[in-house]
């Protein structure tokens, strides 16, 4: 069985969790294949190297034409556009469960319900390439259990789409948080994003302890 540690003392984005897999190894060539399986169009995924501060690591980008963008949509829209992909059915599972974990949480914060709550930022295309790639890496490295350990989150202030500004974490993000161990830090920015958070919250366990590693 593999599993996964989550360290997440910079917290967490789709992005950034894209980023970690392609540093620790895993096939960008191959992500590419699962994405475009979506069918997007204006769509051109990127990869480097980067440093902040002492640290090396790899950043993932989503680069979306002009003319491609989108802010918001229904939990509905976006369950028709993966079902519909030629993605994985194994794929498919993951991000649909990652995005129904989101959507609940946003419908329980905003007092409507599944059919009726929209996606705003999560609605927007490069959330649904961070999604569904994190579900293809997940599947392809058959991950079975998540660990979550050093969840950091800021503060300051968040855009949330047609809601305007928001305290971070955002009340979203907290709602996906709750039962994780979250340490909150002096630092003035998002650290833990709506769909990073989703991530864990549909796939992680739920942990109050340290992980014990064992390095072979």
């Amino acid at each position: 069985m593999k599993a996964a540690v989550f360290d997440c003392h910079s917290g967490i984005a789709g992005d950034m969790t894209i980023g970690a897999f392609l540093d620790a190894g895993f096939d960008f060539g191959l992500l590419k294949r699962e994405i475009s399986k979506l069918g997007l169009h204006g769509v051109r995924l990127a990869a480097r190297k980067t440093r902040r501060g002492i640290l090396a690591g790899t950043k993932f980008e989503v680069m979306i034409r002009r003319s491609a963008h989108g802010t918001h949509t229904s939990l509905a829209d976006i369950q028709n556009r993966i079902q519909k992909s030629r993605i994985h059915p194994g794929i498919k599972a993951l991000a649909l469960k990652i995005f129904r974990t989101l959507a609940q949480a946003e419908a329980k914060v905003h007092g409507t319900t599944l059919s009726r709550v929209m996606l705003h930022e999560a609605g927007a295309i490069d959330a649904i390439v961070d999604v569904v790639g994190t579900a293809a890496i997940f599947h392809h490295l058959a991950l079975r259990r998540i660990f979550v350990r050093d969840l950091s989150a800021g503060g300051g202030e968040v855009h949330a789409g047609s809601h305007g500004k928001v305290g971070a974490p955002s009340p979203v993000t907290l709602e996906l948080l709750k039962g994780f161990p979250v340490t909150f830090v002096a630092n003035p920015h998002e650290m833990v994003t709506p769909t990073g958070a989703a991530i864990l919250a549909a796939l992680a366990e739920r942990t109050t302890g340290p992980v014990a590693l064992e390095v072979e």
